[in-house]
């Protein structure tokens, strides 16, 4: 019953929201891209999907096996 109610107002949430509701207003909006471009004709992305990682060889990777 409780699963239930839970799929049952998750769904009314999901349809209310995509059918009945306004998109956000222009200065509310998501900002994934730089609205301007730099001197070398380039867009800057502003938000990325994941964090830039750099791990380094070191000994103990060696002894395991482990490569880039």
């Amino acid at each position: 019953m409780l699963q239930w109610l839970v799929n049952s107002g998750l769904t009314a949430r999901k349809l209310i929201l995509r059918h009945l509701t306004l998109p956000r207003l222009y200065a509310w909006r998501k900002r994934m891209i730089a609205d301007d471009i730099n001197a070398n004709d380039k867009v800057y992305k502003l938000i990325w999907d994941t964090e830039p990682w750099c791990v380094f060889i070191t000994f103990a990777h060696i002894l395991v096996g482990v490569h880039n």
